[in-house]
């Protein structure tokens, strides 16, 4: 099951609430469907539709729960992603 390379810029036109993708560590998730289940509010996925919200994934604690619905929101890998090194 080969992950569809996706460029940054088909994820930025997938910024509206019915037809949201983000990017969270180098994936591509579409979440339209989950916005409004999602625990942190509705704005706040919105807000950051079309982009590379990683940064602000990071910065909230997340469940085991919200991997699994991560694995089903999949929809490929950023194109030219290269993970951030920890120092």
């Amino acid at each position: 099951n080969m992950s569809r390379v996706i460029d940054i810029s088909e994820v930025a036109q997938h910024n509206k609430e019915d037809d949201c993708w983000i990017v969270i560590r180098g994936k591509v998730y579409d979440v339209t469907e989950f916005i409004e289940e999602h625990p942190g509010g509705e704005g706040v996925l919105i807000a950051y539709g079309g982009t590379d919200c990683t940064e602000q994934f990071e910065s909230v604690i997340h469940s085991q729960a919200a991997t699994e619905i991560m694995k089903e929101l999949e929809k490929g890998v950023l194109k030219g992603y290269k993970p951030k090194s920890k120092l």
